[in-house]
């Protein structure tokens, strides 16, 4: 299914793309037969997307994430 992306930016806009397309992979995925590892790299990419959506929602967060690096 298709679901419309609310976006801010250019760039949350090609944030909320990829998720998207993360959340295909990983339905094609679940019809490989050895997937865990595979499953592991699929929820990582999506944790970092979604890390990376927050810290553009967030300025605070952004900021932080600034002076931590």
């Amino acid at each position: 299914f298709r679901m419309s992306i609310d976006v801010r930016s250019r760039e949350c806009y090609h944030i909320e793309s990829a998720k998207q397309q993360v959340l295909e992979l990983k339905r094609v995925a679940q019809h490989l037969n050895h997937r865990t590892y595979i499953d592991g790299l699929i929820d990582s990419l999506w944790n970092e997307l979604e890390y990376q959506h927050e810290l553009l929602r967030s300025p605070q967060l952004s900021q932080l994430d600034t002076e931590q690096s």
